[in-house]
C-alpha cells in the first residue's frame, strides 16, 4: 500500500515537472537578435541583456532573426535622439520598423539605457508575437 501512494506521488511530481518544463520556450524558439550599436552610454550590452530574457542576443548578425541598428543624432542643447531600426531576418524577412526615441540633455546613463530597453522590448514585441514564445 505505501508503495503505491510513492510510486503515485513520484508519477504526479514528474508529470507536473514535465509539464512546467514543456511550457518554457527553448532558446531555438526565442527570436535571435543582433544589437547593433556603438553608443557606450545607452548601449550597456550587459544591462540589456539581463533585462530582456524573452529574446536570445547574438554576436553574428548573419545569425539572426532581427538586426537592431541604433544611431544616434546630437542635438544643439545637449539632447540625444536614437534611430532605432529593426531589420527583420531570415523568418522575418520584409519586417522592417523604425523607432525614434529622445533623451534629455539631463537624462543619467541609468535612464538612458532603461530608456533603450523600453524601446527595444516595444520594436521586438511585434517579432515576439509571431513565435511560440509569445505564449510566455
Amino acid at each position: 500500500m505505501k508503495n503505491t501512494i510513492g510510486l503515485t506521488c513520484l508519477f504526479f511530481l514528474l508529470l507536473s515537472f514535465s509539464r512546467s518544463n514543456a511550457q518554457a520556450p527553448s532558446r531555438e524558439e526565442k527570436v535571435k537578435v543582433f544589437l547593433d550599436c556603438t553608443q557606450q552610454s545607452i548601449c550597456d550590452f550587459d544591462y540589456v541583456r539581463t533585462e530582456m530574457k524573452m529574446v536570445n542576443f547574438v554576436r553574428d548578425r548573419f545569425q539572426c532573426d532581427v538586426h537592431v541598428l541604433i544611431t544616434t543624432n546630437y542635438s544643439s542643447t545637449g539632447g540625444e535622439q536614437h534611430h532605432l531600426s529593426f531589420l527583420g531576418q531570415k523568418r522575418f524577412q520584409g519586417m522592417n520598423d523604425t523607432l525614434t526615441l529622445f533623451n534629455d540633455p539631463t537624462a543619467t546613463d541609468d535612464q538612458k539605457r532603461k530608456h533603450l530597453v523600453q524601446y527595444l522590448k516595444l520594436g521586438l514585441t511585434r517579432y515576439i508575437a509571431k513565435t511560440e514564445a509569445a505564449k510566455d
